[in-house]
């Protein structure tokens, strides 16, 4: 089993400044545009940056969500149903 791409992805902690970059159009609810403006002002990005890292998150949790609805059932067949068990079972790989 493969994993996403963005899997094995370190996390993004920079802006991007890559001149290759693509352009999308978002239109947003006016209200919803005051928050991105008052949140880019506080946090001192551009818009541009608020989207790109909302996007970003957005697309992680939902690559995570894919995995875990293939590894689940996986587990689960293997009796691992909580955090628990998947600790126990972790430790009992680290005892041999």
């Amino acid at each position: 089993m493969s994993l996403p791409p963005a899997v094995n992805a370190p996390i993004c902690t920079h802006l991007y400044y890559d001149t290759r970059m693509s352009t999308i159009t978002l239109r947003v609810p006016p209200e919803l545009d005051k928050r991105i403006a008052k949140l880019s002002k506080r946090r001192k990005l551009s818009k541009s940056d608020l989207a790109r890292e909302a996007i970003e998150r957005f697309l992680r949790v939902e690559e995570f969500e894919e995995m875990r609805a293939i590894a689940v059932p996986i587990a689960q067949a293997q009796g691992i149903f909580t955090d628990e068990d998947v600790f126990r079972r972790l430790g009992e790989n680290f005892e041999q």
